[in-house]
């Protein structure tokens, strides 16, 4: 993870980065930190947060699932 973090410092900007540290964050039980770098994946991959993507983090949210708190 750190690796992932310092190549955030240098200003790498790249949807496959966001996407590993929120799966890191989601397995350390850091959803809110998961979620903040799936939404930064999305982004620059052009997604919006719209439908079936929401629901499925409001699901998470409220059961406690992967990616909840």
């Amino acid at each position: 993870m750190g690796a992932w973090q310092a190549a955030l410092s240098l200003g790498v900007k790249s949807f496959q980065l966001h996407d590993n540290l929120a799966r890191v964050y989601a397995l350390l039980g850091k959803g809110a930190l998961a979620r903040e770098q799936r939404a930064l994946s999305r982004k620059l991959q052009g997604k919006p947060r719209v439908g079936l993507y929401l629901l499925r983090e409001a699901w998470e949210w409220l059961s406690g699932g992967s990616g909840s708190r």
